[in-house]
Protein backbone atom coordinates (compact mmCIF):
# COMPACT_ATOMS: atom_id res chain seq x y z
CA UNK A 1 0.00 0.00 0.00
CA UNK A 2 1.21 3.53 -0.78
CA UNK A 3 -0.07 6.96 -1.69
CA UNK A 4 1.76 7.00 -5.03
CA UNK A 5 -1.54 6.94 -6.91
CA UNK A 6 -2.83 9.91 -4.94
CA UNK A 7 0.35 11.83 -5.69
CA UNK A 8 0.10 11.07 -9.42
CA UNK A 9 -3.39 12.54 -9.43
CA UNK A 10 -2.08 15.71 -7.77
CA UNK A 11 0.64 15.99 -10.42
CA UNK A 12 -1.93 15.55 -13.18
CA UNK A 13 -4.15 18.19 -11.58
CA UNK A 14 -1.21 20.61 -11.67
CA UNK A 15 -0.82 20.00 -15.41
CA UNK A 16 -4.48 20.89 -15.92
CA UNK A 17 -4.11 23.96 -13.71
CA UNK A 18 -1.15 25.14 -15.82
CA UNK A 19 -3.25 24.63 -18.98
CA UNK A 20 -6.08 26.69 -17.47
CA UNK A 21 -3.75 29.54 -16.56
CA UNK A 22 -2.21 29.48 -20.05
CA UNK A 23 -5.64 29.53 -21.71
CA UNK A 24 -6.79 32.48 -19.60
CA UNK A 25 -3.55 34.39 -20.19
CA UNK A 26 -3.82 33.81 -23.96
CA UNK A 27 -7.44 34.96 -23.95
CA UNK A 28 -6.65 38.17 -22.07
CA UNK A 29 -3.62 38.85 -24.27
CA UNK A 30 -5.90 38.75 -27.35
CA UNK A 31 -7.61 41.93 -26.06
CA UNK A 32 -11.16 40.55 -26.39
CA UNK A 33 -12.87 43.93 -25.93
CA UNK A 34 -13.96 47.04 -27.77
CA UNK A 35 -13.10 50.45 -26.34
CA UNK A 36 -15.35 53.43 -27.01
CA UNK A 37 -12.46 55.81 -26.30
CA UNK A 38 -8.81 54.83 -26.07
CA UNK A 39 -7.55 58.21 -24.96
CA UNK A 40 -8.40 59.55 -21.56
CA UNK A 41 -10.40 62.80 -21.67
CA UNK A 42 -10.98 64.68 -18.45
CA UNK A 43 -14.60 64.40 -17.30
CA UNK A 44 -15.37 61.43 -19.53
CA UNK A 45 -15.61 57.91 -18.12
CA UNK A 46 -13.91 55.10 -20.06
CA UNK A 47 -16.22 52.48 -21.55
CA UNK A 48 -15.50 49.02 -22.92
CA UNK A 49 -17.39 45.86 -23.73
CA UNK A 50 -16.26 42.33 -24.44
CA UNK A 51 -16.20 41.35 -28.09
CA UNK A 52 -16.06 37.62 -27.33
CA UNK A 53 -16.13 35.27 -24.35
CA UNK A 54 -13.49 32.75 -23.37
CA UNK A 55 -13.91 29.40 -25.14
CA UNK A 56 -16.17 26.95 -23.25
CA UNK A 57 -13.46 24.31 -23.64
CA UNK A 58 -11.92 25.73 -20.48
CA UNK A 59 -14.87 24.31 -18.54
CA UNK A 60 -13.78 20.78 -19.50
CA UNK A 61 -10.21 21.45 -18.36
CA UNK A 62 -11.48 22.82 -15.04
CA UNK A 63 -13.54 19.67 -14.58
CA UNK A 64 -10.49 17.49 -15.29
CA UNK A 65 -8.42 19.44 -12.76
CA UNK A 66 -11.05 19.10 -10.04
CA UNK A 67 -11.64 15.43 -10.84
CA UNK A 68 -7.97 14.60 -10.29
CA UNK A 69 -7.88 16.52 -7.01
CA UNK A 70 -10.97 14.76 -5.66
CA UNK A 71 -9.64 11.39 -6.81
CA UNK A 72 -6.36 11.98 -5.00
CA UNK A 73 -8.22 12.38 -1.70
CA UNK A 74 -10.39 9.33 -2.34
CA UNK A 75 -7.27 7.29 -3.17
CA UNK A 76 -5.90 8.28 0.24
CA UNK A 77 -9.02 6.99 1.96
CA UNK A 78 -9.02 3.74 -0.01
CA UNK A 79 -5.40 3.02 0.90
CA UNK A 80 -5.94 3.90 4.57
CA UNK A 81 -9.06 1.73 4.73
CA UNK A 82 -7.26 -1.18 3.11
CA UNK A 83 -4.47 -0.88 5.66
CA UNK A 84 -6.71 -1.31 8.71
CA UNK A 85 -9.66 -3.41 7.48
CA UNK A 86 -7.71 -6.70 7.66
CA UNK A 87 -9.11 -7.75 4.30
CA UNK A 88 -8.96 -6.89 0.63
CA UNK A 89 -11.41 -4.12 -0.22
CA UNK A 90 -13.80 -4.94 -3.06
CA UNK A 91 -15.76 -2.13 -4.75
CA UNK A 92 -19.15 -2.55 -6.48
CA UNK A 93 -20.47 -4.40 -8.40
CA UNK A 94 -18.72 -7.41 -6.87
CA UNK A 95 -18.32 -5.92 -3.40
CA UNK A 96 -19.79 -3.29 -1.11
CA UNK A 97 -16.79 -1.14 -0.25
CA UNK A 98 -17.48 2.51 -1.09
CA UNK A 99 -14.83 4.32 0.90
CA UNK A 100 -14.23 7.93 -0.02
CA UNK A 101 -12.58 10.89 1.65
CA UNK A 102 -15.05 12.76 3.90
CA UNK A 103 -15.56 16.46 3.27
CA UNK A 104 -17.99 17.99 5.76
CA UNK A 105 -19.24 21.49 6.42
CA UNK A 106 -19.78 21.04 10.18
CA UNK A 107 -18.45 18.77 12.97
CA UNK A 108 -21.93 17.29 13.49
CA UNK A 109 -22.01 16.20 9.84
CA UNK A 110 -18.70 14.38 10.30
CA UNK A 111 -19.99 12.63 13.44
CA UNK A 112 -23.34 11.65 11.97
CA UNK A 113 -22.17 10.47 8.57
CA UNK A 114 -18.65 9.10 8.95
CA UNK A 115 -17.70 8.01 12.46
CA UNK A 116 -19.54 4.67 12.22
CA UNK A 117 -18.31 4.07 8.66
CA UNK A 118 -14.71 4.62 9.70
CA UNK A 119 -15.18 2.30 12.68
CA UNK A 120 -16.50 -0.43 10.37
CA UNK A 121 -13.12 -0.39 8.62
CA UNK A 122 -11.28 -0.42 11.98
CA UNK A 123 -9.69 2.93 11.24
CA UNK A 124 -7.99 4.02 14.48
CA UNK A 125 -8.57 7.21 16.43
CA UNK A 126 -5.37 9.02 15.29
CA UNK A 127 -6.49 8.70 11.65
CA UNK A 128 -10.00 9.89 12.52
CA UNK A 129 -8.47 12.85 14.36
CA UNK A 130 -6.41 13.79 11.31
CA UNK A 131 -9.47 13.48 9.07
CA UNK A 132 -11.32 15.84 11.40
CA UNK A 133 -8.41 18.29 11.39
CA UNK A 134 -8.48 18.78 7.59
CA UNK A 135 -12.22 19.42 7.25
CA UNK A 136 -13.24 22.73 5.63
CA UNK A 137 -14.83 24.00 8.86
CA UNK A 138 -11.27 24.29 10.18
CA UNK A 139 -9.09 27.29 9.29
CA UNK A 140 -6.77 26.62 6.39
CA UNK A 141 -8.93 23.96 4.74
CA UNK A 142 -11.90 26.04 3.58
CA UNK A 143 -10.97 25.36 -0.05
CA UNK A 144 -12.07 21.73 0.31
CA UNK A 145 -15.67 22.94 0.60
CA UNK A 146 -15.31 24.64 -2.78
CA UNK A 147 -13.83 21.46 -4.22
CA UNK A 148 -16.81 19.48 -2.96
CA UNK A 149 -19.35 21.90 -4.46
CA UNK A 150 -17.61 22.24 -7.81
CA UNK A 151 -16.92 18.55 -8.35
CA UNK A 152 -20.57 17.69 -7.65
CA UNK A 153 -21.71 20.26 -10.19
CA UNK A 154 -19.29 18.97 -12.82
CA UNK A 155 -20.05 15.28 -12.25
CA UNK A 156 -23.80 15.36 -11.85
CA UNK A 157 -25.28 18.46 -13.44
CA UNK A 158 -23.47 20.75 -15.87
CA UNK A 159 -20.00 21.80 -17.00
CA UNK A 160 -18.56 24.43 -14.67
CA UNK A 161 -19.15 27.64 -16.58
CA UNK A 162 -16.88 30.65 -16.51
CA UNK A 163 -17.54 34.24 -17.39
CA UNK A 164 -15.13 36.88 -18.66
CA UNK A 165 -15.86 40.41 -17.53
CA UNK A 166 -14.35 43.87 -17.50
CA UNK A 167 -13.18 44.20 -13.91
CA UNK A 168 -11.70 47.69 -14.19
CA UNK A 169 -9.38 49.96 -16.11
CA UNK A 170 -5.74 50.86 -15.83
CA UNK A 171 -4.06 54.03 -17.01
CA UNK A 172 -0.88 53.84 -19.04
CA UNK A 173 0.98 57.14 -18.87
CA UNK A 174 3.70 57.86 -21.40
CA UNK A 175 5.56 61.15 -21.26
CA UNK A 176 5.97 62.69 -24.70
CA UNK A 177 9.58 62.64 -25.81
CA UNK A 178 11.33 63.19 -29.11
CA UNK A 179 14.16 61.08 -30.43
CA UNK A 180 15.89 64.33 -31.48
CA UNK A 181 17.51 65.58 -28.29
CA UNK A 182 17.68 69.15 -29.75
CA UNK A 183 13.88 69.48 -29.58
CA UNK A 184 12.59 70.18 -26.06
CA UNK A 185 9.51 68.31 -24.72
CA UNK A 186 6.08 69.92 -24.99
CA UNK A 187 4.70 71.62 -21.89
CA UNK A 188 1.15 72.66 -21.11
CA UNK A 189 0.05 76.11 -19.98
CA UNK A 190 0.86 75.30 -16.36
CA UNK A 191 4.46 74.62 -17.28
CA UNK A 192 4.41 70.83 -16.80
CA UNK A 193 5.10 68.22 -19.43
CA UNK A 194 1.94 66.98 -21.16
CA UNK A 195 1.83 63.15 -20.94
CA UNK A 196 0.12 60.78 -23.33
CA UNK A 197 -2.44 58.76 -21.33
CA UNK A 198 -4.06 55.56 -22.59
CA UNK A 199 -6.77 53.49 -20.95
CA UNK A 200 -6.67 49.70 -20.99
CA UNK A 201 -9.49 47.51 -19.66
CA UNK A 202 -8.67 44.85 -17.10
CA UNK A 203 -10.27 41.53 -18.04
CA UNK A 204 -10.92 38.79 -15.48
CA UNK A 205 -12.27 35.27 -15.98
CA UNK A 206 -14.51 34.43 -13.03
CA UNK A 207 -17.16 31.87 -12.10
CA UNK A 208 -20.55 32.24 -13.73
CA UNK A 209 -22.14 30.90 -10.53
CA UNK A 210 -22.65 33.97 -8.32
CA UNK A 211 -22.41 31.87 -5.15
CA UNK A 212 -18.75 31.19 -5.89
CA UNK A 213 -15.98 33.54 -4.75
CA UNK A 214 -15.87 36.71 -6.84
CA UNK A 215 -12.27 36.22 -7.88
CA UNK A 216 -10.42 34.93 -10.93
CA UNK A 217 -11.04 31.25 -11.64
CA UNK A 218 -7.36 30.30 -11.57
CA UNK A 219 -6.95 31.83 -8.11
CA UNK A 220 -9.71 29.64 -6.65
CA UNK A 221 -8.34 26.54 -8.36
CA UNK A 222 -4.82 27.26 -7.16
CA UNK A 223 -6.04 27.50 -3.57
CA UNK A 224 -7.89 24.18 -3.91
CA UNK A 225 -4.83 22.55 -5.48
CA UNK A 226 -2.48 23.77 -2.74
CA UNK A 227 -4.86 22.57 -0.03
CA UNK A 228 -5.16 19.06 -1.49
CA UNK A 229 -1.40 18.88 -2.07
CA UNK A 230 -0.98 19.69 1.63
CA UNK A 231 -3.53 17.10 2.81
CA UNK A 232 -2.30 14.02 0.94
CA UNK A 233 1.11 13.57 2.65
CA UNK A 234 -0.46 13.91 6.11
CA UNK A 235 -1.67 10.32 5.76
CA UNK A 236 1.59 8.71 4.64
CA UNK A 237 2.28 7.36 8.12
CA UNK A 238 -1.01 5.45 8.16
CA UNK A 239 -0.44 3.47 4.96
CA UNK A 240 1.56 0.31 5.53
Amino acid sequence: MSLDGARLKVVRAKEHLDAIEDAIASYIKSEPYIMSAKKYIQGRHPQAELSNQIHPRISAIIGDCLHNLRCSLDYVMWEVGGTYADRVLVPPPHGRDKLYFPICHAPTEFDNRYVKLLADYKIPDPVVADLRAVQPYNAGYEALALLNVLINVDKHRLPILTLAEISGFKLIIRHTTNSDSNIPPKFNSAGSQNPDVDIQPTVAVTWEDVTMPREPVHRTLKEIFETVADVVPKFDRYVL
